[in-house]
């Protein structure tokens, strides 16, 4: 028979399915990310001792990767990244009117010294450590031709926050990593009363359909909407993230493919029968839509939000989007027992 009330949660082996996310999503994803901030952090400081051309295209390529890493594992911030600030170093987003932005623009037309040593920079602003302020260090109009420059500050500030990117995701990894009592994992592992995240089985479970919920609201409601509005007239190309570096898309493409890992991991269709199976299947089958809908998007945002073709696929994504956070949260949470907790999108 399907599983139809919480109290049946036991059943599911929910140990289990967090075990397995942890050893084959979190770990190995937050590892990677770990990686690429490193071999960014490395680009930028060989470009700064001597700007080529090649350099600058290295920097790019190693700012895409990360970038990619980053977008399989960002909606994962239950645990060390959405501790201590460390989302809002790492990623400050969204900057509703442009006050970080504005932060990271005074860094570098004042020549800012107090920014050059990471371990300052660490204790400034969350808006002028993280990607977004990296991205416009790298990418923002003339910034090239700034980098190359002799004695560059905005290549010192550049390698600042490469190096602070890099020290950040390097603890996030080990805290991932830890074995012990007090380590994240034991906690996600072993529910009890005493435990700070989970009482039971039932939360073990919730958090990783929460994973999915979070990680698609974030999606539609701060990726797609503020950018494609009401039509193409009212689209705004320059409100989507990482823009500048022509991100946009490929760290979209990064987060469906973080939600294709978490629900492989998850196994949903394997733990219900009948109806319920087809309704977890409808996700996966919703999720692929929208994989195919943004694989060969290559243009310039600009341009795909300006021709019809485009800019409807991309509200069709939007939509198959929504979709699936309805299904999510409507149809699936309730086969379990369960009902939708926190937000990560609440007080915004």
């Amino acid at each position: 028979m399907p599983i139809a009330i919480g109290k049946d949660i036991e059943q599911l082996n929910a140990k289990d399915m967090v075990s397995d996310l942890i050893t084959n999503v979190i770990r190995p994803g937050f590892a990677d990310l770990e990686r690429s901030a490193a071999t960014m952090s490395q680009q930028i400081n060989t470009y700064c001792e001597a700007p080529t051309e090649a350099g600058y295209s290295n920097v790019h390529e190693a700012f895409d990767g990360l970038l990619a890493r980053w977008g399989r594992v960002e909606f994962i911030r239950l645990g060390p990244l959405g501790a201590d600030s460390r989302l809002e170093r790492m990623l400050f987003w969204p900057d509703r009117r442009g006050r970080g932005l504005k932060q990271v623009r005074d860094i570098i037309r004042l020549a800012d010294k107090t920014v050059l040593d990471p371990e300052f920079l660490v204790q400034k602003s969350v808006a002028v450590q993280g990607l977004l302020a990296l991205e416009y260090t790298l990418f923002s109009d003339d910034a090239e031709i700034e980098m190359a420059a002799a004695d560059s500050h905005r290549c010192v500030y550049a390698t600042a926050i490469a190096s602070a990117v890099a020290q950040l995701t390097g603890e996030l990894s080990n805290l991932w990593q830890a074995e012990g009592d007090t380590s994240i994992s034991h906690i996600w592992l072993n529910p009890s009363p005493i435990n700070a995240l989970f009482r039971d089985e039932a939360e073990q479970f919730s958090a990783v359909l929460e994973i999915l919920e979070d990680g698609l609201e974030i999606v539609s409601h701060q990726r797609l909407e503020p950018v494609l509005r009401d039509d193409m007239a009212s689209a705004r190309p320059k409100s989507a993230l990482f823009w500048r570096s022509g991100n946009t898309i490929p760290s979209l493409k990064a987060n469906f493919d973080g939600f294709e890992a978490v629900m492989k991991s998850a196994q949903l269709e394997r733990r219900v029968e009948g109806d319920d199976r087809r309704i977890i299947s409808s996700l996966n089958f919703e999720l692929g839509n929208a994989k195919r809908a943004v694989a060969n998007l290559d243009k310039p945002l600009p341009i795909m939000l300006s021709e019809k073709e485009t800019y409807n696929r991309l509200t069709y994504v939007r939509l198959v989007v929504d979709s699936m956070l309805t299904i999510t949260r409507d149809m699936i949470k309730p086969i379990f027992g369960l009902s939708s907790g926190f937000s990560s999108l609440d007080g915004d």
